[in-house]
């Protein structure tokens, strides 16, 4: 038996196409309905299964077509669509001649189930669907209008709440980054232990620009035994050993003492590490 997926959503598709497939059915898939339509002329499968919503054409317009072929009109099509808040949307599959309106998330059991009734009720003639009891074209194209204009309305609003949300969202990362410029540095070191990168946020945490410090970076040192211990764990990280965090003690521009908590971690290209990245907390 062969089956149709038409599904802009690839994940949704994929997964479905396993589960078939694994159950012994011939799969075919496509992420619109104009791709739908040319794999039913090449493929001719013995069932449909459709999302609604979908790019260039949608499901409604793909049963449509299908229904009005006489090649193709007694594919059973079945609608798989998300979670729908209107009885209006299954009203409309159901007069376009679609067999059944599956809301997702179901069962994988029971969509088997219902494939497989399908499958047995196309080959029981007694049992054939009638046709669309919507016959007037001007009557259904006024209810398919009237769906899709609130589908795309449910589809702006949604956007108009996602888009909120990121805009809040970018409003903490903006805070979040101006804490972190008050408080951390974050810098990448090459093989050798030469600064290749050092954050702007130096300046607000410890005077120097950003090539200042990476220039000069153990001058401001102070001889504190810290520092000595600092080096070592250096060189670990060059080496590409992971080491605990430790402690700097550096001069800030302005002649105070400061003592930093350092993180660093090996960069690797492959088996070889080619520099160290860090991050430095102003304690």
């Amino acid at each position: 038996m062969k089956i149709l997926i038409a599904d802009d959503d690839h994940k949704s598709r994929s997964i479905l196409r396993k589960i078939l497939t694994k159950v012994g059915y011939t799969v075919f898939q496509a992420s619109n309905g104009v791709e739908a339509l040319e794999n039913v002329k090449e493929n001719s499968p013995d069932i449909i299964i459709s999302d609604v919503m979908m790019p260039i054409m949608d499901g409604f317009e793909l049963c449509r077509k299908i229904k009005a072929d006489e090649r193709f009109k007694r594919i059973p099509f079945l609608f798989h669509t998300a979670i729908y808040l209107d009885r209006k949307d299954e009203e409309l599959a159901m007069a376009l001649g679609g067999e059944r309106f599956i809301t997702k998330p179901i069962e994988i059991d029971q969509l088997l189930e219902i494939i497989r009734q399908v499958l047995e009720d196309k080959g029981n003639k007694s049992s054939e669907k009638p046709m669309p009891s919507i016959k007037n074209d001007k009557e259904l194209r006024a209810l398919y209008s009237a769906t899709l204009r609130r589908k795309l309305d449910e589809k702006m609003a949604e956007l108009e709440i996602e888009h909120k949300a990121l805009k809040q969202s970018e409003q903490k990362f903006r805070r979040l980054l101006e804490w972190l410029k008050e408080k951390y540095f974050f810098y990448t070191m090459d093989k050798d232990g030469a600064f290749t990168y050092v954050s702007s946020s130096i300046t607000s945490i410890l005077g120097y620009g950003q090539d200042e410090f990476s220039s000069q970076y153990r001058t401001f040192l102070t001889d504190n035994p810290l520092n000595r211990l600092a080096r070592k764990r250096t060189k670990q990280s060059i080496r590409g050993k992971l080491q605990e965090p430790y402690e700097v003690e550096i001069f800030h521009k302005d002649g105070n003492v400061h003592t930093l908590e350092v993180r660093e971690t090996p960069v690797f290209e492959g088996p070889e590490v080619v520099g160290v990245e860090g991050v430095a907390h102003d304690i």
